[in-house]
């Protein structure tokens, strides 16, 4: 018989990550439960703080990464780990390209039902930034009182 060890608020747990969910956050098992870490990478070895916990998953964030993935790089944008406007900045296009076949091979077969379907890898693009064709860009006010422009931070109405 397996005993389930519980997570709890504030744990602080050592948590190889192993994929990704569907908005990029970082996910691997500690006890049998989903710990999700935003700005984590598959292959990281972390530390990472419990900031929120359920029955069968939980939320955490990256105290220190104590061995990094061999596809985590330095990030080119400053605002990066405060904006919403990407998740994958940390991470070689070539993982992301791996990450988003991956995504859509778990929804083919999780939602769609399929079992046994092969999905080619993705044709990356020639230039690997400047490569959207759209994006909102809200307009919000600074707190120096400045008009400002740019993407809402993840999970807010607040403009970076």
């Amino acid at each position: 018989m397996m005993i389930k060890m519980e997570l709890k608020k504030n744990d602080i747990i050592t948590l190889d990550i192993t994929g990704y969910t569907s908005d990029g956050n970082g996910v691997g098992h500690k006890n049998g439960i989903a710990v999700f870490v935003p700005l984590a990478a598959k292959g990281d070895k972390l530390k990472v703080k419990i900031l929120k916990t359920k029955k069968s998953y939980a939320f955490g964030k990256i105290e220190k990464i104590n061995e990094p993935s061999k596809d985590r790089i330095k990030s080119d944008c400053p605002q990066f780990t405060r904006c919403g406007g990407c998740v994958f900045r940390h991470i070689s296009y070539e993982a992301e390209l791996e990450a988003k076949q991956q995504r859509v091979a778990d929804a083919l077969k999780r939602i769609g039902g399929f079992e046994d379907i092969i999905i080619k890898p993705i044709i990356g693009a020639a230039k690997t930034d400047h490569y959207r064709n759209k994006a909102q860009l809200p307009v919000g006010k600074a707190p120096n009182g400045d008009i400002t422009l740019g993407f809402y931070a993840k999970h807010s109405h607040r403009v970076i």
